[in-house]
């Protein structure tokens, strides 16, 4: 996109949307992404700048957004670090979730392995058993035409 820059700061983009160099940057408590501008969020967002700045002075969301100006993050220090940690805290237990998963697929795998050896036991044993019977079968035979 174009963008000119005027004598007094002011920008002009391609659509003709003027910004004044006064843009403050503005921040999300919960993910830490950080906009140029309220009508750089408001542009992204596809909703008016109006929106975006009630919802940064009455402390609440816009489009699941709690945001704040990075120029009082220091106000906002201690909810930014309440998400931080609550961040963290999802992370490790979806951390842990992996590794619960992994330790179920390979206990599934290790119990697969094991069936599949079974198996291959089963089957020789029962050739051993068909081989056996034969034997006992023509053993019985040969005793029997010996007997008469």
């Amino acid at each position: 996109m174009v963008e000119i820059k005027l004598q007094d700061g002011a920008i002009v983009n391609g659509n003709g949307k003027t910004r004044v160099k006064t843009a403050k940057p503005i921040m999300c408590k919960e993910t830490f992404q950080v906009w140029a501008s309220m009508s750089d969020f408001a542009e992204e967002h596809n909703i008016g700048e109006p929106s975006v700045s009630h919802a940064i002075r009455m402390k609440g969301k816009c489009k699941g957004h709690s945001l704040c100006l990075l120029s009082d993050v220091k106000e906002n220090l201690d909810e930014i670090l309440k998400n931080g940690r609550l961040m963290r805290d999802k992370a490790a237990a979806y951390d842990a979730i992996i590794a619960e998963q992994e330790a179920k697929r390979k206990a599934e795998a290790e119990r697969i392995e094991k069936l599949r050896k079974a198996n291959e036991n089963l089957e020789r044993y029962k050739a051993d058993m068909e081989k056996l019977t034969k034997l006992i079968t023509e053993t019985e035979a040969e005793i029997n035409q010996l007997e008469f």
